[in-house]
């Protein structure tokens, strides 16, 4: 996806720290566009859409007809009208970005919502955010009942049964609305319970509205400066009008103290997983390599600095690395300051069972549930290249003076097999499959030695990965996960040999579904020109969610010609889940909870903006700031792995290879997704189990409007039984 910058204009200078920004005359343009298209909207019986095939066609940008992003807006997931249609707009007007109860997570620095705004605003430059909320918001509705029983109150309305026994205060959703639901109750304790729920949702926009200006850089300085908006709007679903409600109450106070650049991973938040963290460091190798790098340099802050000593560690990986001075560990990976917990030693090896070093590995792992652990070698290494030159020289190790003939000892097998299989080479050879095999041996130890690291890895809450950097260039060669894995731990793993092996489609993932044979029919009559202009009454529970991307120009619930409701929708940039704790996890959790769905489908976008990101990101180029790098760093995931499998697949063509890692990309994203579901959710895993929840993976084919479906995840049964 294509997109034109629209070319904000504000009246005057920017303004200070504190003082009231200049009017962005652009931003009240949009405004009264949206006004006009809605005041249309709601006149009218139907409403009123483009033609199929503009609709189909429109799923693309025209590059003799571009289309400016106006505005983007924050909605609800559970909607009884798509935003084209609300607002008279063509799509690729307006950007969306849909989470249940249209929220941002106050308490999370790495909320994904403010995460795709700041993408999105990277790529455009609308000059208008909008923070929609709507009438009979089932979030909304749940976080007031709360607060009435909270405040003792008797003649609380009867909320629905949740699945899986849970109740509604249980939820991590419900408890983002709930101080603006206990707002309400205290400025008006005697209104009728939907009048109480209208406040409590417009209070809801005002908080996500502060979130926004108070967590994200780039939204403070573009309001400061004039170029942006933020306002709030509120939907009444009975007669389709959209009060807009302007900018925050109190924007001037918010917009004192502009926020952190950078986000403090402290011991606050949840553990990185082991994918997203082994691509972090991937990709910044890739910057250090490229000349890119420098992203310590440029982490000085006194309040993320504060942050880290108040609030404990939270570091992505533990690196066990060697000692020696040319091989800066924090500097080759371009992290920032509280990302790696670092152990060296001459030669990165175990030399013993207990102590020091297998005692500081077990502790960042069961202490600090770190996720992934490097054993980092080089090139050129002093301790492995005297060890293969003793071997060479059939030397004594003792013979070398104090303690040094001590540690070599621990690379005496590794030195010695070396030189047996390269008999006939010369040292530096020898030195080179030495310094790999020790990287091995080492990762080898870390299990055999610690049963805290071994269980770690057989829960699958623990990857090892080898690497050797190389001195010269800077360059990590990645060794990946033990070859010989299962072997050590005498256990056969499904999920990892999955992750090892290249990947490619399987038959075995499709199942029939009658469902998803609801949503192919629906996207057949979208393709054919079928389809038909509806308006609910009454919106009814969903009984599928889809998960996809913001960057999908024509709402999903045209793409598959659905009944009003019946879908809930999940927008964010990249379709992708956030993390455990954040707002888009815990946004699929509770409708999942509430609706009790039979289907949850993850859809790619085969021309989506995130890929050719994500794919710069893992080869080089320069680090996303603020919470962009939200987003780029779960998407780098997969644009990692396709790269690495599209460079041994053979390819003959540059054409050839852009175009397999960008469709590998795209379905190993939407995997992902899945897996992270399936991993860190007990909600959504309960719902698998015991109350007929399937997950399934599409591809919407942009060019065409078709989407495919590939089936549920083909490691779906073991990732269960693991858990």
């Amino acid at each position: 996806m294509t997109t034109r910058t629209f070319a904000s204009m504000a009246s005057g200078v920017a303004a200070k720290p504190g003082e009231k920004p200049p009017i962005c005359e652009e931003a009240l343009h949009v405004v009264r566009k949206l006004m006009y298209g809605n005041r249309g909207y709601a006149a009218s019986d139907s409403g009123s859409r483009l033609q199929h095939f503009d609709q189909v066609e429109k799923l693309l940008e025209d590059p003799l007809d571009p289309v400016t992003v106006q505005a983007l807006l924050i909605s609800c997931s559970r909607a009884a009208v798509d935003i084209n249609t609300l607002f008279g707009t063509t799509p690729g007007e307006v950007m969306a970005f849909r989470v249940c109860g249209n929220i941002c997570n106050p308490g999370d620095p790495d909320d994904g919502v403010v995460g795709s705004v700041e993408f999105a605003l990277s790529q455009a430059s609308p000059p208008l955010v909008i923070v929609l909320g709507n009438s009979d918001n089932f979030v909304v509705e749940a976080a007031v009942r709360c607060a009435m029983i909270e405040a003792g109150m008797t003649d609380v309305p009867q909320g629905p049964k949740l699945t899986g026994g849970y109740s509604e205060k249980d939820m991590g959703l419900v408890q983002h609305v709930l101080p603006s639901a206990r707002d309400a109750l205290l400025q008006h304790p005697h209104l009728q319970f939907k009048k109480l729920c209208e406040l409590a949702a417009k209070l809801n926009v005002w908080n996500t509205v502060q979130v926004l200006l108070s967590t994200s850089c780039t939204i403070y300085d573009r309001v400061l400066a004039g170029t942006l908006e933020v306002q709030g709007a509120f939907l009444n679903l009975d007669t389709g009008k959209v009060q807009f409600l302007g900018k925050h109450p109190s924007q001037d106070k918010l917009l004192v103290e502009r926020p952190c650049q950078e986000v403090a991973r402290t011991a606050e938040a949840p553990p990185v997983p082991s994918d997203e963290a082994h691509a972090a460091l991937y990709a910044g190798n890739r910057r250090y390599c490229a000349g890119n790098g420098g992203q310590v340099a440029r982490s000085y802050d006194e309040r993320l600095l504060r942050r880290l000593s108040e609030a404990g560690q939270n570091p992505m990986a533990v690196v066990l690395g060697c000692a020696d001075s040319r091989a800066p560990i924090e500097i080759l990976f371009d992290v920032m300051p509280g990302d790696l917990f670092v152990l060296r030693n001459a030669g990165n090896t175990l030399n013993e069972t207990s102590g020091g070093t297998i005692g500081s590995v077990e502790y960042a792992v069961a202490h600090l549930k770190t996720e992934l652990l490097v054993v980092a070698g080089h090139s050129q290494c002093g301790a492995v290249t005297a060890a293969v030159g003793a071997m060479r020289r059939k030397e004594s190790l003792e013979d070398f003076g104090g303690r040094i003939g001590w540690l070599l000892e621990y690379l005496h097998q590794e030195a010695q097999a070396a030189v047996d299989q390269l008999p006939k080479e010369p040292l530096k050879a020898q030195v080179v499959l030495a310094t790999k095999l020790n990287v091995l041996a080492t990762m080898e130890k870390l299990i055999r030695y610690s049963e805290i690291v071994r269980n770690a890895v057989e829960r699958m809450d623990l990857q090892i990965h080898g690497a050797v950097y190389d001195i010269f260039n800077g360059e990590i060669h990645w060794v990946g996960q033990h070859p010989k894995l299962e072997g050590i731990l005498e256990r056969e793993l499904p999920v990892y040999r999955w992750k090892v092996t290249p990947y490619s489609r399987t038959s075995e993932s499709i199942k029939s579904n009658p469902l998803v044979e609801a949503l192919q029919a629906g996207n057949l009559r979208f393709v054919s020109g079928q389809t038909e202009v509806q308006r609910a009454e009454k919106l009814q529970d969903p009984s599928m969610i889809i998960v996809a991307g913001s960057e999908v120009r024509v709402p999903v619930e045209t793409i598959f010609d659905s009944q009003p409701g019946q879908l809930l929708v999940q927008l964010c940039v990249g379709n992708i889940a956030g993390h455990r704790k954040g707002s888009l996890f815990k946004s699929l959790e509770y409708a999942v909870a509430r609706f009790a769905p039979k289907l949850l489908v993850v859809m790619g976008g085969s021309h989506s903006s995130i890929i050719q990101k994500a794919i710069q990101a893992a080869s080089g180029g320069e680090a996303a700031s603020g919470k962009n790098r939200i987003i780029l760093d779960r998407v780098t995931v997969s644009a990692a792995r396709a790269i690495e499998q599209v460079a041994q697949d053979g390819s003959s063509t540059a054409a050839g290879r852009d175009i397999k890692i960008q469709q590998l990309f795209v379905e190993l994203n939407a995997l992902y997704t899945l897996e992270q579901l399936l991993r860190h959710s007990q909600i959504i895993r309960t719902a698998v189990k015991c109350h007929g929840l399937e997950l399934h993976v599409a591809v919407l084919n942009e060019a065409t409007g078709e989407v495919e479906f590939l089936g549920t995840h083909p490691m779906h049964e073991h990732l269960l039984s693991a858990l």
